[in-house]
């Protein structure tokens, strides 16, 4: 009777302490889980990392600059950008705080507005080509297209107006006026804006900075 009784309590003991481990690991478990939830930090975190800055230069002088992202900072000569988000639209200022433009979002492509909401630019968006125009029907578009994976040409309507190639070092854009350079290893169809010449130059940096933020 005496060694049943023994076995008993040993049962017991044995069961009690697998109990009480199981429930420290069910808690540690719980803990870790809500560490990972309730991380504070890591939405903004994200978006920082979408940000990323861009250098364009002419004749190995900065003439432009573009700090992307939804809380972007442009820069082309004298020209000073700033675009704040607000709701469905991302508005872009002057360095005096004006409002300049907004920028509105529909599925495959996107419109530059001008601060009475009067349309600048229509945007529109293909997987190896973009195209830009200043009208809602897309006529006589600027086009940005992919001819390789080293080259981007620009046109405008079907007659070619520049380049942007992939030179191993940096990446050139250029026509028969302008030669402008950047210190990047892969072409985007966003530094071709910079040859659009009937595009204004504060317009020119929304329009890239919005394909930058859309991988374009």
């Amino acid at each position: 009777m005496k060694n049943k009784l023994q076995i008993f309590s040993l049962l017991f003991s044995i069961l009690w302490l697998f109990a009480a481990c199981q429930g420290e690991n069910t808690d540690n478990q719980v803990s870790d889980n809500e560490n990972v939830n309730l991380r504070p930090g890591n939405e903004d975190e994200n978006r920082v990392a979408l940000e990323k800055s861009y250098k364009f230069l002419k004749a190995d002088t900065e003439v432009a600059s573009i700090v992307s992202g939804e809380n972007a900072k442009l820069i082309f000569g004298s020209i000073e950008l700033e675009s704040k988000r607000s709701g469905e639209k991302n508005k872009y200022y002057d360095k005096k705080g004006n409002l300049l433009a907004e920028v509105k979002y529909k599925e495959g492509s996107f419109k530059v507005r001008d601060q009475n909401s009067n349309l600048l630019w229509k945007v529109k968006l293909y997987d190896d080509k973009v195209k830009i125009s200043d009208n809602e029907e897309n006529e006589n578009p600027y086009q940005i297209k992919f001819s390789s994976d080293e080259k981007a040409k620009v046109y405008l309507i079907d007659n070619e107006i520049g380049t942007v190639r992939d030179k191993t070092e940096f990446i050139e854009i250029a026509n028969e006026k302008y030669v402008f350079t950047i210190d990047e290893r892969s072409i985007k169809l966003a530094y071709g804006v910079l040859l659009l010449d009937k595009v204004a130059n504060a317009h020119k940096l929304i329009i890239m900075n919005e394909l930058l933020m859309q991988k374009k």
